[in-house]
């Protein structure tokens, strides 16, 4: 009888092991199933996404030049109250817009169609140094104002110290006086 017990735990142990071993390759084609699905939502959501975006018929390179030049349209805009001063005239837009594809390109004509370097580079460059000057700027006062909230903060935690410990002497004293 002795012996028959362990080999019925023994038995019992093997069936527990084997339940785990099958529940836990369940467990593994779950998730490898789940993996499959989220892979395939994936793809789906991008040919749909590139379905519903390129029903131009444009491929995708040419869609992403057209998405730059609308981001540089758009940042121009943004900036046209600090670059240009006669708002009257839209052909600035087109005109400068060309002159920052082509300078981007390397290439910058003159209204003649000669390719130069010369005053329409200065010009941008110039316009280009100003904007850097102006976030300079910015950047300066941003930093400015950070180190005051910094002062200030720590100003205020200074006096909550010494308050602190003002109040800490006075007890002291008062336990003093009080013996």
């Amino acid at each position: 009888m002795s012996q028959g017990k362990p080999s019925k735990k023994f038995g019992q142990m093997n069936q527990i092991l084997a339940q785990v071993e099958s529940h836990n390759k369940v467990l593994q084609e779950k998730q490898m199933w789940n993996e499959y699905l989220r892979e395939k939502q994936k793809i789906e959501k991008s040919k749909c996404f590139y379905s519903i975006f390129n029903k131009n018929g444009l491929t995708l390179e040419q869609q992403r030049e057209i998405n730059q030049k609308l981001k540089l349209e758009n940042l121009l805009k943004k900036n046209q109250h600090s670059t240009i001063v006669n708002d009257d005239n839209d052909t600035w837009k087109n005109d400068q817009f060309q002159q920052f594809l082509k300078k981007k390109e390397g290439v910058i004509s003159d209204e003649n169609g000669e390719s130069s370097l010369g005053s329409s580079s200065s010009q941008l460059s110039i316009n280009n140094e100003q904007e850097l000057s102006e976030d300079d700027e910015q950047q300066k006062r941003k930093k400015g104002k950070e180190e005051e909230v910094e002062q200030k903060g720590l100003r205020k935690v200074d006096q909550k110290k010494n308050k602190k410990a003002e109040k800490q002497i006075e007890r002291k004293k008062e336990k003093k006086d009080n013996q």
